[in-house]
C-alpha cells in the first residue's frame, strides 16, 4: 500500500486499526465531539515529542511500529526543468553533483571567469548544501496549486546565473520543459528521521480532516533532501507543470 499526502483514502483503514489496537477508538470520538483545544491538545502529542506522558509514547511508537508498516511505499515528488541534456526517461533522478553543475555553468553561461567568481562568492555550505541529494516534495497536488520555485532547475545553477548575470546564462535557464515526476519510494530506502515525522503528520492530518473536513489542513507540507538515486521504473507519473509568474530566476 502507498502513503501519499495526496491520497487520504489510504491512510483511514491502518490508522482505524491503530486506534482499536491502542484502545483509544471512544476517546477519539469524544475529541471530535469536544472542545477544539483539547483536540489540539491530544495531537500535540502525536506531532511533537515535547508531551512526555503515557499516551503520547504510546501512539508516537505504535504510528511507527504499526501505522508506518501498513505501507510498503511512500508518494514524493521530484520537481524539475527538464533540459535538453537531462536523461530522465532513461537514467531516472539522480543525485545533485555539485561539480557537474560547475562544468554546466562553464560551458554554458557564457563567462567562465564569472562562473568561478560566482561560485566562490556564494559559500561553501552552500556549495554543498544539495551535493549528492534529490529534493523531493511532499505533495504534487500542492505544487500545482501553489506554484513551486524548483521546477525553475538546480538552485546551485540558478545561484550561479543569477550572480554572473549573462544573457547566454539567462537564456540556458530558460530552455527546457518544467515538470513534476511523482515517485513511489519504498519505505524501505527511508531513514529513520524521515518515517517517524512523515508517519505522525499523516495521522494527525488523518484525524483533523475527520475534525473538521472543511478546513484545508494540507498548507506548507514542505519537502525533504534524501540521498539517493530514484531509477525511472520507479515513477509513477510526469505532470506537466504550466510556468507562473512567481517562478522566475532567482
Amino acid at each position: 500500500m502507498r502513503a501519499s499526502f495526496d491520497d487520504s483514502a489510504s491512510w483511514g483503514e491502518p490508522a482505524t486499526a491503530l486506534l482499536k489496537r491502542l484502545n483509544l477508538s471512544a476517546e477519539i470520538e469524544k475529541l471530535l465531539e469536544g472542545p477544539e483545544d483539547s483536540l489540539r491538545q491530544f495531537l500535540l502529542k502525536i506531532e511533537t515529542d515535547e508531551n512526555d506522558d503515557d499516551v503520547g509514547r504510546r501512539i508516537r511508537s505504535a504510528i511507527v511500529s504499526d501505522f508506518a508498516h501498513s505501507f510498503d511505499s511512500v508518494v514524493l515528488t521530484h520537481a524539475c526543468r527538464k533540459y535538453p541534456w537531462s536523461t530522465y526517461e532513461e537514467d531516472g533522478i539522480l543525485r545533485s553533483n555539485t561539480a557537474n553543475l560547475i562544468e554546466i555553468a562553464m560551458a554554458n553561461f557564457g563567462n567562465p571567469d564569472g562562473v568561478i567568481q560566482a561560485v566562490e562568492s556564494i559559500g561553501q555550505y552552500y556549495r554543498n548544501h544539495n551535493d549528492g541529494k534529490v529534493g523531493f516534495l511532499l505533495s504534487a497536488d500542492q505544487a500545482l496549486r501553489f506554484g513551486c520555485n524548483h521546477v525553475e532547475g538546480p538552485e546551485f545553477l540558478r545561484a550561479i546565473a543569477n550572480r554572473v548575470a549573462t544573457q547566454d546564462a539567462k537564456s540556458f535557464l530558460a530552455e527546457g520543459t518544467p515538470i513534476l515526476i511523482e515517485c513511489e519510494i519504498p519505505t524501505s530506502w527511508l531513514p529513520g528521521n524521515f518515517i517517524a515525522p512523515y508517519f505522525r503528520r499523516i495521522f494527525s492530518l488523518w484525524i483533523k480532516e475527520r475534525a473538521n473536513p472543511a478546513i484545508s489542513w494540507r498548507l506548507r507540507l514542505g519537502g525533504v533532501m534524501l540521498e539517493f538515486d530514484v531509477p525511472p521504473d520507479l515513477f509513477l507519473r510526469l505532470l506537466p507543470y504550466e510556468r507562473r509568474a512567481t517562478n522566475e530566476l532567482r
